[in-house]
């Protein structure tokens, strides 16, 4: 299996971090953090520019909402995988988000064993 490449895209740097720690033990051998972005904007940058087979997408970004952000990332790879995060506030409107295609949710503040378990399991999808 190929290592799959994850981008991770949040507006909290600590968010970022957190989830570039989380994957620090087993990135060689799954998965390659190969970018970040703190809006949508960026994102998209980052998309065209890294094509990653992950996409770890924080539901509130500053200037687009996640599930808008996520038709556009699909509309340009189809084959990207979509992982949203969010707090338990948002978790109804999330949920509308699993009828566009996004593979799985992570909670926040999420466990972090959880998290890893969602994330390998979307790789694991292939």
């Amino acid at each position: 299996m190929t290592s799959k490449k994850i981008l991770i895209v949040d507006d909290s740097r600590f968010m970022r971090i957190v989830f570039k720690k989380l994957f620090d033990d087993i990135e060689d051998e799954y998965m390659e953090v190969i970018g970040e972005a703190s809006n949508g904007v960026e994102a998209l940058d980052a998309i065209n520019t890294l094509k990653p087979d992950i996409i770890i997408l924080d539901f509130t970004l500053p200037d687009i909402n996640g599930i808008t952000l996520a038709k556009k990332i699909l509309d340009i790879n189809s084959d990207a995988k979509i992982i949203l995060s969010a707090t338990p506030g948002k978790m109804p409107q999330v949920r509308q988000a699993l009828d566009c295609r996004i593979k799985d949710i992570i909670e926040k503040p999420f466990h972090p064993e959880r998290a890893l378990e969602t994330v390998i399991k979307v790789i694991m999808e292939d």
